[in-house]
Parts: C-alpha cells; structure tokens; sequence
C-alpha cells in the first residue's frame, strides 16, 4: 500500500462513526496541534474536535473524486468530495481538504477543512 492509499483509509477511518466510540484510536489519529474549519465556518483545536457529537451515533460517507497529492517529504494533502446521509436529515454535501504528517511513527492528520457545496457541485470533479 503506497502512502496515498494509507491516508485515504486513515482518512475513511477518521469519518466512521466507530471512530467516536474509540477514543485511543481518535486521539492517535490526530496531532497535538490539529485544526479544523468547520462546514459552518467554526475553528476547532483538537479536544473540541474529539468532543463534538458531530452527526450522532449512525450515518452512512460516500467519498468521491479523492486527490492526493505530497506537499513536503512529511506532509501530505488529501482532496475530496463527501456526501453524509444522516437518518431524517437532508443529505450533506461538502467538499474537504486534509493535511497529514508523519511523526517518525505514524501519520496524524494536521488539518481539516470541510466547505458546503451543492448536489450538483458534488459530481462535478469525478465525472458522474
């Protein structure tokens, strides 16, 4: 498995919702000094990442049109479309960027950004 491969199913990992109920996991997948920007605009550090209750305990991720790409010999960007079905809620589309470094160890992811887009939008990159 190259390291794109590894940081997409990292990545597929960190959007599960079993993620949540193992929090070793959770913690080990982020670094000390993870950020994210919210679909709603909100900057979180990483406790409040690890706190949020994001969608509750069941949802379903279609991700789409991934892109990887290695900005530094330790650092790597993944860039992607995902759809989340929650149960009685409107389907979320958004569009989302991840940066992950390697620690000497493992890779943690550094940075998220997710940006609202609409269904039409969601296609758009990966031909459908």
């Amino acid at each position: 498995m190259n390291v794109g491969e590894q940081l997409i199913s990292l990545e597929k990992i960190l959007l599960s919702p079993a993620i949540r109920h193992c929090m070793e996991q959770f913690s080990a997948l982020l670094a000390d000094d993870f950020v994210e920007i919210t679909a709603k605009g909100e900057r979180l550090e990483r406790a409040q990442t690890m706190s949020a209750d994001v969608y509750g305990d069941h949802w379903e991720v279609d991700i789409h049109a991934l892109e990887h790409r290695q900005i530094s010999h330790d650092t790597h960007q993944l860039i992607y479309q995902c759809m989340i079905k929650l149960p009685e809620r409107p389907i979320k589309y958004t569009r989302r960027t991840s940066l992950w470094r390697w620690n000497g160890e493992n890779w943690q992811m550094v940075f998220h950004q997710a940006s609202l887009c609409s269904a039409a939008d969601f296609h758009q990159d990966d031909g459908q």
